[in-house]
């Protein structure tokens, strides 16, 4: 049977061969963990409506032509909440969900964090910026507290590098 694509747009083509449906994303991504220089993490307070809640996220998008997954981590990072950083240290790659998406995300973690303002991509939906100790983030993801399958991987993979730091 052939794959039939269903539907597409800008960033997903949606397919289906042998009854299988599958997503592939056409830009790739990356999402960036952001520390501040006091152990904390700025996270983004965002409502997702395929779930139907508002959820906590760290600053992540899709990348943009010509664009590499640093400078797409860095640029989401100043788009979603005005933020800069020190230093960016790269975590490595993940899937989505290897099931149905071809999606590969890439994860950052930017040391030293600070806004540069109190500014918000509200027209993506994000309603706030949380500042949350990394400890209890960490505490909260291993709880399920926190469920984003990026912020979860991200917290996961910088806890050593953290630790590392805090020596």
């Amino acid at each position: 049977m052939e794959k039939k694509i269903i539907y597409k747009n800008d960033y997903f083509e949606v397919h289906v061969q042998h009854n299988i449906l599958s997503l592939k994303n056409k830009k790739g991504g990356a999402a960036i963990l952001p520390l501040t220089k006091e152990g904390e993490v700025f996270f983004i307070e965002i409502y997702r409506e395929p779930i139907h809640m508002k959820v906590l996220e760290i600053p992540r998008g899709f990348q943009e032509k010509g664009e590499n997954p640093l400078e797409t981590a860095k640029r989401e990072l100043k788009e979603e909440i005005d933020a800069v950083c020190e230093q960016i240290v790269p975590l490595g790659s993940m899937y989505t969900d290897s099931g149905i998406s071809d999606s590969q995300i890439h994860l950052f973690l930017g040391k030293n964090t600070i806004l540069a303002s109190n500014r918000l991509q509200i027209s993506e939906g994000i309603t706030r910026i949380v500042k949350i100790p990394f400890d209890l983030a960490y505490k909260m993801a291993l709880e399920g507290t926190i469920k984003d399958s990026f912020t979860l991987v991200a917290l996961m993979r910088s806890a050593n590098i953290i630790r590392e730091w805090n020596r």
